[in-house]
């Protein structure tokens, strides 16, 4: 239990042709490619269909790909397959993909794909500003109380998936000088706004887990305090230390303060 503190045969050939075409960019089709390609890419005994799976996901420009590609790449055996989901990531070109490739940048044996995933950073560390967009976010610091070392991790790739799927919102990539930000807000007619978040240590009592979090909303560049959130979620029938249920809880509260700012954004 949880609180809150988706004619002629030729011309029949054409025309088939032309709908199949139109099916295979519509949204369920992609999505269902995408599914297809990550099960390929998890469960295949061949490294080189994985390898190629990977490299298709890469070209399909739908977020949902950054999860099975982030997972091959910590956790496939072959060199090959790491190193095309590091390329297909940066080819990707989704801020959520970010935070994996730098837990595995450290991590890495191969010298071939840690170059890579050097190249895909690189990449990614590019403005990308969506048509449309209106809101220009960086993911600042995360002050981790929770004791685990992942949780920083966890909330900076949770921020940036969730950001993601907003309309009329651009991830700002890490380390941006404070000049290209200036100047990639002035020239798209932006607001920009930095996410300074805190996770608060869990607290377990009884059979009951509370995990809280506190996002403030500054300017970016800057630092001036625009608003802030604290989203807090319960759980309970807990036995015991529980990562797993840590980890959903904080994503609840990830999601949950981005969806406040997300109601506010327009008067800050």
């Amino acid at each position: 239990m949880l609180s809150m503190s988706v004619a002629p045969r030729l011309g029949s050939r054409i025309a088939c042709a032309v709908a199949l075409v139109g099916l295979s960019f519509s949204p369920l089709a992609r999505a269902e490619s995408v599914e297809k390609l990550a099960k390929e890419l998890k469960e295949n005994d061949d490294f080189r269909v994985r390898t190629q799976a990977a490299l298709s996901l890469g070209k399909s420009a739908q977020v949902a790909a950054v999860a099975p590609l982030c997972d091959a790449l910590s956790g496939d055996s072959s060199d090959a397959v790491r190193g095309a989901s590091a390329a297909a990531l940066g080819k990707l070109g989704k801020q959520e993909g970010v935070p994996c490739l730098e837990a595995r940048k450290e991590a890495e044996s191969s010298a071939s794909v840690k170059s890579q995933i050097e190249k895909s950073i690189s990449t990614l560390s590019k403005p990308s500003v969506p048509p449309g967009s209106k809101y220009y976010v960086s993911i600042g610091k995360v002050n981790n109380k929770s004791q685990r070392g992942e949780v920083e991790g966890l909330v900076k790739s949770l921020t940036a998936k969730k950001l993601g799927s907003m309309t009329g919102y651009a991830v700002a990539p890490k380390g941006e000088a404070s000049a290209t930000a200036k100047k990639v807000i002035g020239d798209k007619r932006l607001k920009g706004f930095q996410l300074l978040t805190t996770v608060e240590s869990p607290v377990y009592s009884g059979d009951k887990l509370t995990v809280a979090i506190k996002v403030t909303v500054t300017t970016y560049p800057g630092s001036s305090i625009l608003a802030g959130f604290n989203p807090s979620f319960t759980q309970s029938g807990v036995s015991g230390t529980d990562k797993a249920s840590e980890d959903e809880l904080v994503k609840m509260a990830v999601e949950r303060a981005l969806e406040s700012l997300e109601k506010v954004a327009p008067t800050l």
